[in-house]
């Protein structure tokens, strides 16, 4: 089996990454988790240095099944997003995103920018979805955050359970707005604790507003099982035997 995955993996797209170092990342337990207050995030990240390049790793679940998605700032407008999905035959898609406003978000090459994610697993558990990814702390693109290994960082995150897979509808009132701590190992700033989500109201989202299903997807594809090992708490770990990658 192991043998098989790794084979399976030489078919993946190399983004300045060594081949082994995806399923490493698969199987590797993330050392910063946080969860929000309402339980309905679970995201968690470390870093890996790759020569002189430094990469984090993320994982976040979201109990979405048509899309999850998180983005690297304190808004929907002018934010860098990672946007994904798994379908029901259990392929898993990410890509890297851009929204500039109150909107579906428009993948980075659609805007003239590069797609800098690196995907590595992802799966459905019950009505959460999971995906992993990695990418350059700072990549260079014009469309993507710079990220740091310590410090705080505002997130947003969102998800649509009502439709199906890949279709990017209006989520409604399924979003959330937090600061985290990169050095924290529960990722809460020690000036957060009980009001990590401040800010959600200000941004006053309509939720009777519906934006219609993006239809031309450019994403890469990649095969993950749906069935996934739960942990001690909501995040979902991905199962090294039941994992698959795309051939």
């Amino acid at each position: 089996m192991q043998s098989n995955l790794f084979l399976a993996c030489l078919f993946l797209p190399a983004i300045s990454l060594a081949v082994a170092s995806r399923t490493e990342w698969c199987d590797r337990d993330l050392s910063h988790t946080f969860h929000n207050e309402k339980g309905t995030l679970s995201l968690s990240w470390d870093f890996s240095n790759n020569g002189s390049t430094t990469y984090i790793i993320v994982q976040f679940d979201l109990p979405g099944r048509a899309y999850i998605g998180i983005g690297w700032g304190g808004g929907m407008v002018n934010t860098d997003m990672n946007v994904g999905w798994v379908t029901d035959s259990g392929d898993v898609f990410i890509s890297d995103y851009y929204s500039t406003a109150h909107a579906p978000p428009s993948e980075d090459t659609a805007l003239g920018g590069i797609n800098n994610v690196i995907p590595i697993c992802g799966g459905r558990f019950g009505d959460r979805t999971w995906l992993r990814f990695a990418r350059e702390l700072e990549t260079g693109d014009k469309l993507d955050k710079d990220l740091s290994t310590s410090g705080t960082q505002k997130i947003v995150w969102a998800w649509n359970a009502v439709y199906s897979p890949g279709e990017l509808n209006y989520h409604l009132d399924n979003h959330s707005f937090a600061e985290i701590d990169f050095d924290a190992e529960d990722g809460v700033p020690a000036n957060q604790f009980g009001d990590e989500e401040t800010g959600l109201a200000a941004r006053q989202l309509l939720n009777s507003q519906r934006w219609g299903t993006l239809i031309t997807l450019q994403t890469q594809v990649y095969s993950a099982s749906i069935l996934t090992a739960f942990g001690a708490s909501i995040l979902l770990i991905p199962s090294p035997v039941e994992r698959k990658f795309a051939q």
